[in-house]
């Protein structure tokens, strides 16, 4: 299906792509400005191809009937970066449109981002990857040094900057039940979940929500659900097969040293009981048996992938060098690199509504003008509906709770959405194990509802 989204979405030219935008003025010129972008950002990715046509004009009263189709109150916040001014735009049905311009250049926004993820990735777990014979202590780590009010102070300053950069509009989040987030630079790597809309309520407590690629491909999944004649919450329940890939046998020999994860077995084996009772048909492959081959071998037929595994995401060379731990001899034949996932497409489109990436870093990647390459961007070109991926490092045994949460509620609650069952799950975790956003905020779901 995602083939078809890319084919309506896009056109990708044989040539490369200019990446230098003029300065739009107007609705409509940042409509193509993103276009523009996007070509840029797949060009990025070696996908140029001249069977994707031209998807049309798109307005933002198109965006607005789109979500008049949605049973539950939808917005939009959508981020353009041109020009060292970073356009929000707050789109919602009921005509109620909100557009501010913020001046701030392309590197102090995207530092600004990395700067906060860094707050919580200097928490590192002893399950955390790292290369062999390296310093633990990096650039990463310096907040440690500092006492935990100290650091408390710094993380609540930089969310307080970038609450008011990417969240201007106090009244658009009002009686919204999810708001679709189509971000700009690495705005897609910020756990959104708890950022404050209120001063007493993070955006959680007031909403689900989801990472979208661009504003072309949520035309285009409305578009293909209208062809489909298909109810949204019927697809959901037909789901009765998942692949999971679990612990694999780490390799030896590697640049890299790969903790084992006790906690991601257990955590498999609660959710396939999960499954199993809801008469899922459930595949485990672990230890010696998670190859490159046998996963690629298995991975096109499934409703459910899930690796719990571990993932690296590299910014300097997000295709190659961004990948997911397998098992193998050693060497580069274990890892599952993003060019290898997106490359799936060319033998089959994956069918999988769902692919949980329960590892570190799966949502990182490289930052570009148009969003981030990486991990969860590559299941999506080669046909996953929706991918949840992680923010930063995390506890191995943590992470087994809070998963396994999600997908108790959304296997058992039968019009769960994958993003409401999140929410739900991140709350029970806040109010029953941790409070710290640092456990339950670690993870996002990238797709179109």
């Amino acid at each position: 299906m995602y083939s078809s989204l890319l084919k309506i979405a896009f056109v990708i030219c044989a040539s490369l792509f200019h990446v230098e935008f003029s300065f739009a003025q107007n609705n409509s010129e940042l409509i193509e400005l993103h276009r523009e972008k996007l070509q840029h950002l797949y060009g990025s990715r070696g996908m140029y191809s001249k069977d994707w046509p031209y998807s049309g004009e798109v307005s933002i009263e198109d965006v607005q009937d789109v979500l008049k189709g949605y049973r539950r109150k939808v917005g939009v916040m959508w981020y353009v970066h041109q020009n060292d001014t970073l356009m929000v735009m707050g789109i919602r049905a009921d005509q109620t449109i909100h557009r501010v311009a913020f001046p701030i250049s392309s590197d102090s926004l995207s530092s600004l981002v990395s700067r906060l993820n860094r707050f919580f990735a200097s928490r590192q777990s002893n399950f955390s990857p790292k290369i062999r014979g390296a310093e633990i202590e990096d650039e990463a780590d310096t907040s440690t040094k500092h006492s935990s009010e100290e650091h408390q102070a710094m993380v609540d300053q930089v969310f307080s900057k970038l609450s008011r950069i990417l969240f201007p509009f106090p009244s658009f989040a009002d009686s919204l039940a999810h708001v679709i987030i189509i971000p700009a630079l690495n705005l897609a790597t910020l756990p959104f979940a708890c950022f404050r809309i209120t001063d007493d309520h993070y955006l959680i407590d007031k909403m689900s929500y989801s990472i979208a690629p661009s504003l072309f491909e949520l035309m285009a999944m409305d578009f293909l659900q209208k062809e489909k004649k298909n109810d949204f919450h019927k697809q959901y329940q037909i789901e009765k097969y998942a692949l999971f890939v679990s612990n694999p046998a780490y390799p030896k020999g590697t640049k890299w040293h790969f903790p084992d994860l006790p906690g991601a077995q257990n955590e498999v084996a609660e959710i396939v009981q999960i499954l199993d009772a809801a008469s899922y048909e459930t595949e485990v492959i672990g230890g010696q048996d998670a190859t490159q081959k046998n996963i690629l071998m298995n991975v096109c037929g499934y409703d459910i992938l899930y690796f719990a595994t571990h993932g690296i995401a590299d910014p300097e060379n997000p295709l190659d060098g961004s990948f997911l731990v397998l098992s193998g001899s050693g060497g580069d034949s274990a890892f599952l690199t993003a060019r290898e996932i997106q490359d799936i497409r060319l033998k089959c489109q994956l069918k999988a509504r769902l692919v949980v990436l329960s590892a570190c870093q799966t949502g990182l990647g490289s930052t570009h003008e148009a969003g981030v390459i990486g991990l969860a961007r590559a299941f999506q070109i080669s046909g996953a509906d929706n991918v949840l991926m992680s923010l930063w490092n995390i506890d191995d045994r943590e992470t087994a709770k809070l998963m396994g949460k999600f997908m108790e509620i959304y296997i058992k609650e039968k019009h769960a959405t994958p993003y409401e069952a999140l929410r739900q799950s991140m709350l029970w975790y806040r109010d029953h194990e941790k409070s710290q956003p640092y456990y339950w905020a670690s993870f996002s779901i990238f797709g179109i509802p």
